[in-house]
């Protein structure tokens, strides 16, 4: 079995991605940064704000900071793997294992009953289980599958020969004359683990960040890829003209963050599931779009009740009745009023999220700086050089978030990937 640290990747390249935090603590959605203001509201924005102090620890070198950094590996689908704790038998399965009733294969006539029609993600499933099963797991890991047999191929890159898998979005390599390429070219199975789970049943599962993927049973059948890049604290730091800069975006956003436990429109939100879910559908609209999610306040209010006019009237087309038609209309037409009415601290939201994005981008663009990673993306141009999806960090109290380009990594997942 082979092991692939983030801090050996400087002999791989990758190519585009994202994948995705609930109240159980199953990581099902990983929630960008700026989005915790608007599904946590003050207690989020405090999030989001200590997130950003900590990681600026970090950087200051201190290896306890109190966040965990992982990057974001773009691999799919999700995998659950490990020992059901009822009866101690072996399982694989997608993120349905966490559902009410767990949806998990325990032995291969399992796997044609839960996946049987969907022939692609079978084969991978089957492949999952005939390969990790030996692994002898005694913790149940989550993680990202890399490759199967049929998704790997030899990839000339800039004149060089690299071992590909393209699992999602990214194209990964390794050179292939290397003993990871090797290694690889032999491996029947890829996968990133990034989450442990203990629990006394799959009800109670408590999520921890992090996998010790050296305590599996090591096979030639299974190349397992590290996601970590806690390695570097200490390393990794800003100059003194860097640190300032980050100082002076976090200012402004605890600035800004002691407001938001007044905020009118965060009230508005935490009073209207509509309004709170139709605000995030807009943005991420926005960000198909690759516009901003902060445009200017004024036309990003008469774009909000635009969408909202356009989604009262979707609704209302599917009403056979003109009451139900009214219904959907009045039911919006609340919701803009609503927008209308905390118009001002809707543009206070906006400001802080343009703060917080900021000082994330600031970081992403530290984080990627160095040379361990090399990165690519497929383009009409062929393969052309490209950022790291993202990072993922995990505060030290369990709090899950993503730190991703929203305007090109988000985009990308929400329009493309072999799993959509």
């Amino acid at each position: 079995m082979a092991y692939l640290p983030f801090t050996q990747w400087k002999e791989c390249f990758t190519a585009t991605p994202l994948h995705e935090a609930d109240e159980k603590n199953v990581i099902k959605h990983l929630t960008h940064l700026e989005d915790l203001v608007l599904t946590k509201y003050a207690d989020g924005a405090q999030e989001a704000l200590r997130t950003l102090e900590g990681l600026t620890k970090f950087f200051e070198g201190h290896a306890n900071a109190p966040v965990n950094l992982t990057v974001k590996i773009d691999g799919a689908p999700a995998i659950i793997a490990g020992n059901d704790p009822a009866d101690g038998k072996f399982f694989v399965g997608t993120k349905g294992a966490f559902a009410k009733t767990p949806r998990i294969a325990k032995t291969p006539a399992d796997l044609k009953t839960l996946y049987g029609d969907k022939p692609g993600l079978l084969a991978t499933m089957q492949v999952a289980f005939e390969t990790l099963k030996p692994l002898k797991f005694t913790r149940i890991l989550q993680g990202d599958v890399l490759f199967t047999p049929t998704l790997k191929q030899t990839l000339t890159v800039f004149g060089d020969k690299y071992i590909t898998f393209k699992p999602n979005t990214i194209i990964y390599g390794v050179p292939a004359d290397s003993d990871m390429g090797k290694k690889v070219a032999a491996a029947k199975f890829g996968v990133c683990f990034h989450t442990t789970y203990t629990g006394s049943s799959l009800a109670t599962l408590r999520a921890e960040a992090g996998a010790n993927i050296k305590a599996l049973k090591p096979t030639s059948k299974v190349v397992l890829v590290s996601s970590r890049y806690q390695d570097l604290s200490g390393t990794l730091t800003f100059t003194s003209a860097e640190h300032d800069t980050l100082r002076t975006l976090i200012g402004e956003i605890d600035t800004r963050t002691r407001k938001m436990g007044t905020n009118a429109f965060l009230q508005a939100l935490a009073a209207s599931p509509l309004l709170q879910s139709e605000f995030m559908i807009f943005q991420n609209s926005l960000v198909r779009g690759g516009e901003s999610i902060t445009l200017s306040p004024k036309v990003f209010v008469a774009r909000l009740n635009a969408h909202l006019t356009t989604r009262a009237d979707a609704e209302g087309a599917t009403k056979k009745t003109d009451a139900g038609k009214a219904g959907s209309r009045t039911k919006y037409e609340q919701v803009q009023r609503l927008v209308a009415d905390t118009e001002d601290a809707l543009v206070d939201v906006l400001a802080w999220q343009h703060a917080v994005i900021s000082a994330k981008t600031f970081i992403i663009q530290k984080l990627n700086a160095p040379g361990t990673l090399s990165t690519f993306y497929s383009s009409d141009k062929g393969v052309v050089a490209g950022s790291h999806e993202g990072f993922v960090a995990v505060d030290h109290q369990g709090n899950f978030v993503k730190l991703v380009d929203r305007s090109e990594f988000s985009r990308l997942n929400l329009t493309q990937g072999r799993f959509r």
